[in-house]
């Protein structure tokens, strides 16, 4: 094989390298991105989650007391 093919040969290997080695990098950080985001939004989900709980209970808390108070003015009749 003559000198020029091998250099030209490993030219195109180093430059396919470069450039695979180019778009893992970028699909990464792309990767790295979403995850993030996704972590935002998990934690976001997870306040109102816990909002909501909190809203559920207290509703729950207040339908009980004017059940409560229903029957105990029923009773009284």
């Amino acid at each position: 094989m003559p000198l020029a093919e091998i250099i030209v040969s490993v030219g195109f290997f180093l430059i396919s390298m470069l450039v695979a080695v180019y778009l893992i990098r970028y699909s990464n950080q792309q990767l790295t991105r979403c995850v993030a985001s996704l972590e935002g939004k998990h934690n976001e989900l997870v306040d109102l989650n816990g909002k909501l709980a909190k809203q559920i209970f207290q509703s729950d808390k207040t339908l009980r007391m004017e059940l409560s108070q229903i029957k105990t003015k029923h009773s009284k009749k």
